[in-house]
């Protein structure tokens, strides 16, 4: 998923612009998305609540991020890549 490298660090398209999100929206999986993301917080020792408040989200958006009840925004994704360290793709499963 370099793309994501490419678009956000090299092109300098914000996450928060259609194109960005449109990538997000073609390429999430969201199955790999919800086991990584709460795998990540489990091995960080964090609740939902707590990471909802270190990213700015409600705690509603982890939980159904980490169910699959909702997909999420490239700014968000952003947001989490930064918070545990780790690449947009990684978030995504890749």
């Amino acid at each position: 998923m370099f793309i994501f490298h490419v678009l956000y660090n090299i092109v300098g398209i914000p996450t928060k612009s259609s194109i960005f999100n449109g990538f997000v929206e073609k390429y999430i999986s969201m199955e790999n998305f919800s086991n990584r993301l709460k795998q990540l917080r489990e091995n960080s020792g964090i609740s939902v609540t707590e990471l909802a408040r270190e990213i700015g989200v409600d705690h509603s958006n982890i939980s159904n991020w980490e169910s699959g009840k909702q997909k999420i925004n490239a700014d968000n994704l952003y947001k989490l890549a930064q918070f545990f360290e780790v690449s947009m793709e990684y978030l995504l499963g890749h």
